[in-house]
């Protein structure tokens, strides 16, 4: 219980403090759009490079908590596909709407992932998020362009274009560098070691100060069924989808709780991007998006001392 207040409580302040700064206007709006590029393609990668270089995988089942997380992700799409006729006739969504509980469902937020794995598992959480980013990324940003043209109709982003996407991410490349470092035990030079350490430091506060001036409280005043919906699914259903699936594939405790935390966080911000260029309902996915990142502490907190305990 101790573990997990200190691990989730500094991250509540940092979003409260993120969206105060954010609220007063104290940093413009453009002045946080840069600095979550510095956290995006400076900050985390500086974190991700050393952290998957010096990483111990031989006692890592990179196999099963891979196969854990890519089911995990189809059996929820497949429980929504199955669901949508229902969704459609009882609470009137759409399949535009439709794509926003699916993104709001398996995308996740790379910023507070990181901070509770670091704050939780430290160095190693710190890794396997690494390993998640590399797995899932590529997966599931596919899976929601292809499920947006399949709902939508739209074809405003080619699959081509998602590939050349995923190629470019900063946290792929940094995985990959790192990875190469780790399989080629080629050590980082000092000097670059220190650099990037004393980098990385800022970037999980960042991150978590930007997550919070996103938070947009405006978006939430009339919650309805279809948003209640969206925040179930990632909050409370997912993780307990990620669990059966573990514990089925007999993962070990490290495992399980470094699922948890990729899959009981809230969704991305860039799932409102994809919503809006490709037809998607992006007023709910806003909803969804905002309803989550400030209800994940609450449930972030349960899902955490419900495995650790």
């Amino acid at each position: 219980m101790q573990l997990v207040v200190s691990a989730i409580l500094p991250i509540i302040l940092l979003l409260l403090t993120g969206w105060a700064l954010g609220y007063s206007q104290f940093i413009p709006p453009e002045g946080w759009a840069s600095i979550e590029n510095l956290c995006y393609w400076v900050l985390i990668p500086a974190l991700l490079i050393p952290s998957v270089a010096s990483a111990d995988f031989s006692s890592i089942h990179v196999g099963k908590y891979a196969v854990v997380m890519l089911g995990s992700v189809t059996f929820l799409i497949a429980i929504l596909m199955a669901l949508h006729p229902l969704l459609q006739r009882y609470l009137g969504v759409s399949g535009a709407s439709w794509t926003s509980l699916a993104q709001g469902t398996i995308r996740w937020n790379g910023f507070i992932t990181l901070a509770v794995a670091t704050k939780v598992l430290e160095d190693t959480g710190v890794s396997l998020i690494a390993i998640a980013f590399a797995i899932l990324t590529p997966f599931n940003n596919l899976l929601c362009v292809l499920l947006m043209i399949l709902y939508t109709r739209s074809h405003a982003i080619s699959l081509q274009s998602v590939l050349g996407g995923v190629l470019k991410n900063p946290f792929i490349l940094s995985v990959l560098v790192g990875l190469v470092l780790n399989v080629t035990h080629i050590p980082l030079p000092e000097v670059l070691d220190g650099y990037l350490t004393f980098l990385s430091s800022a970037s999980v506060p960042m991150a978590i100060l930007c997550v919070g001036a996103a938070i947009d409280l405006r978006m939430l005043r009339k919650p309805n069924f279809q948003l209640i919906t969206g925040v179930a699914f990632r909050l409370l259903i997912a993780p307990a989808v990620a669990l059966v699936f573990a514990t089925l594939l007999e993962v070990d405790e490290t495992l399980k709780l470094a699922l948890v935390i990729v899959f009981a966080g809230p969704t991305a911000g860039s799932a409102y991007i994809l919503s809006r260029k490709m037809g998607g309902d992006y007023a709910l996915m806003a909803q969804i998006i905002a309803a989550q990142t400030i209800l994940a502490a609450l449930t972030y907190a349960g899902w955490l001392i419900f495995v650790i305990d």
